[in-house]
């Protein structure tokens, strides 16, 4: 009669510890797919900051192409307006101008 109850004992000890093992089992597979997930996110962080930084490249250069460009246009009109004067207006158009510009004026 003892005995029946001791393999009992130990049956039942067998199927916790195989159910433990299976939680175990489910546990590890949980946290294996979890962490190819965050893997995987990570790789494609690393590559949004890899594009980010040619972005900012690409940008810096066009900007200093940009900026380049600009100081040649600047020497150009430089070169063509340099001892250059404007003409002196007509002092009745001036006056006229003056005119339009303070008519609205109270």
């Amino acid at each position: 009669m003892l005995t029946k109850w001791i393999l009992a004992g130990l049956a039942a000890a067998a199927l916790s510890f195989a159910g433990l093992a299976f939680v175990q089992t489910q546990r590890a597979a949980n946290l294996a797919l979890e962490n190819a997930a965050l893997s995987r996110n990570a790789a494609v962080m690393a590559q949004a900051a890899k594009q980010d930084q040619r972005a900012r490249q690409i940008a810096a250069d066009q900007a200093a192409r940009w900026a380049a460009r600009s100081r040649e246009f600047e020497t150009a009109i430089q070169a063509l307006t340099d001892g250059i004067n404007d003409a002196e207006i007509n002092a009745d158009l001036r006056d006229r101008l003056n005119g339009l510009l303070n008519a609205n004026e109270p």
